[in-house]
């Protein structure tokens, strides 16, 4: 009988929703500031050099955040399958 601890699970869809809550927050934020002054207007603009859109407007904000949800989801998504890809691997060297 094995016993070795760290080789659980992890939830890849839960993984990818945290993510994308987290960093799309951070864009809504970061556009608001820099809407409301100049805060957060560099960021804004490399930012949206790749978030087609995003920009320190209303409509450029929500579209900011579509983007960040969808990207950091599948970035979540991908790091989740990859941890439990790994994870296993590495438990089923433990075992032998």
């Amino acid at each position: 009988m094995s016993h070795h601890h760290g080789c659980g699970r992890i939830c890849s869809v839960g993984l990818g929703l945290a993510f994308a809550v987290m960093w799309s927050l951070a864009i809504v934020g970061m556009g608001l500031m820099a809407m409301n002054g100049s805060y957060g207007q560099v960021f804004v603009h490399f930012v949206g050099s790749f978030y087609v859109g995003y920009a320190s407007t209303s409509m450029g904000i929500f579209i900011g955040f579509v983007w960040a949800f969808l990207d950091a989801f599948f970035c979540g998504l991908i790091v989740g399958w990859l941890y439990n890809l790994f994870a296993g691997h590495c438990c089923k060297c433990l075992d032998q």
